[in-house]
C-alpha cells in the first residue's frame, strides 16, 4: 500500500492512460510533502507518480480546477481560471504532464463546458485536438491553441458535456436539445466541413455509442413508448430497432463488442418486474439475441479484450449480494 497524499481536505485522483501516473485535485489551503509545504487555493492540480514520489504541482490559481488526461497521457486539458479579476470564469488550458509548455486556449467571457469525467466527450483519439461547448453551442481547438472550428450554431442548447468522438477521430456525436424536453442525436465533421446529420426526432432524450469502427451509433431511446435500442448508420440510414419489449431498456451499461459484431443489452424484456435489468447479447442487425441472465435485481456487464466473454456484477443465487461471473459466448 502507497499513501501518496496525507494533506487536509478531500482530494480525488484519475489514472494516466498508462497506469505511471496519478491526477490530483486537492481542496485543502495547503499540501504537505515530504517536509515541504506547499500553499493550495480551492482544487488545485498535482501530478505524481504511483510510487509516490516527483509531485509536480500544475496550479496555484484562484477558483477550482478540474483536469482531464489526454489518450495518449502527454498532456492535461483543465479548465479553470489563472485570473483572480474574476474567478467565476472558466478557461481551458493544456499543460504537459512535468508542468512544461502551459498553453491557454480560451479567454472569452464567461465559462467553456468540457466533461470532466469522459474523455471520449473531450480530447480527439489522436490526442491533437480538444472539443469544448460555449454559450451553448460546441468548438473544436488544437491544442496549441489554433485551428479553431465553430461546429454548431443551432436553436438548441450544446454543452459538450455528452457529445463524443468518433473513434476515429473524423466525427462527432452531438446530443442538442432543440426542444427544451427533447435531447436528440446529430453527427457532424469536426472540421465543420458538411451540414449535419440528424439520427434522431423523437420525444424524450436519447444516448448514442459509437460502434469501433466509427460506422454506426448505438441508440438507446423513446421512439414508440418505452426505451428500446437501435443501431443506425453514422449518415442516418438502415435503423434497425434492436428490442421491443415491455419493461424497457435503459442503457446504464449497453456495449459493443471489441470487434463491433455484437452488442451487450441492459433492459427488461419481462413487464411484471419493470425494475430488473437482465444482460442480453444480440447481433448488430437484431439476430442471434441471448439472454445471459435472469436473475433478481438488476445486472451490470463488461465484455472481455477479446469479445469471448461477458464480465457479469449481480445477485444470482438471491442471497442479497452481487457476485461476480463469467459467461462464455458462443461464436
Amino acid at each position: 500500500l502507497v499513501q501518496l497524499t496525507d494533506w487536509p481536505g478531500s482530494e480525488w485522483g484519475v489514472w494516466s492512460p498508462d497506469g505511471s501516473h496519478i491526477l490530483i485535485g486537492d481542496d485543502s489551503t495547503s499540501a504537505t510533502f515530504g517536509s515541504e509545504v506547499i500553499e493550495t487555493k480551492e482544487y488545485d492540480l498535482f501530478v505524481v507518480d504511483v510510487d509516490g514520489s516527483d509531485l509536480v504541482q500544475l496550479t496555484d490559481w484562484p477558483g477550482s480546477e478540474w483536469g482531464v488526461w489526454s489518450p495518449d497521457g502527454s498532456r492535461i486539458l483543465i479548465a479553470g481560471n489563472s485570473d483572480i479579476d474574476d474567478v467565476r470564469e472558466g478557461d481551458l488550458f493544456v499543460v504537459g504532464v512535468d508542468g512544461s509548455n502551459l498553453v491557454q486556449l480560451t479567454d472569452w467571457p464567461g465559462r467553456e463546458d468540457v466533461s470532466t469525467w469522459s474523455p471520449i466527450s473531450v480530447w480527439s483519439p489522436s490526442s491533437s485536438r480538444i472539443l469544448f461547448g460555449y454559450d451553448s453551442d460546441l468548438f473544436v481547438v488544437d491544442v496549441d491553441g489554433s485551428g479553431l472550428v465553430q461546429l454548431t450554431d443551432w436553436p438548441g442548447g450544446e454543452r459538450g458535456i455528452w457529445d463524443a468522438w468518433s473513434p476515429d477521430g473524423s466525427r462527432i456525436l452531438v446530443i442538442s436539445n432543440s426542444d427544451a424536453w427533447e435531447d436528440d442525436l446529430y453527427v457532424v465533421e469536426v472540421d465543420g466541413s458538411s451540414s449535419k446529420v440528424q439520427l434522431t426526432d423523437w420525444p424524450g432524450e436519447e444516448r448514442g455509442i459509437w460502434s469501433p469502427d466509427s460506422s454506426h451509433i448505438l441508440i438507446t431511446g423513446v421512439r414508440y413508448g418505452d426505451e428500446d435500442v437501435f443501431v443506425v448508420d453514422v449518415d442516418g440510414s438502415n435503423l434497425v430497432q434492436l428490442t421491443d419489449w415491455p419493461g424497457g431498456e435503459r442503457g446504464r451499461w449497453d456495449a459493443w463488442s471489441p470487434d463491433g459484431s455484437r452488442i451487450l443489452i441492459t433492459g427488461n424484456s419481462d413487464i411484471d418486474d419493470y425494475w430488473e435489468d437482465d444482460l442480453f447479447v444480440v447481433d448488430v442487425d437484431g439476430s442471434g439475441l441471448v439472454q445471459l441472465t435472469d436473475w433478481p435485481g438488476s445486472e451490470q456487464g463488461m465484455w472481455s479484450s477479446d469479445g469471448s466473454r461477458i464480465l457479469i456484477l449481480g445477485d444470482h443465487d438471491s442471497d442479497g449480494f452481487d457476485d461476480i461471473h463469467i459467461a462464455r459466448l458462443s461464436p
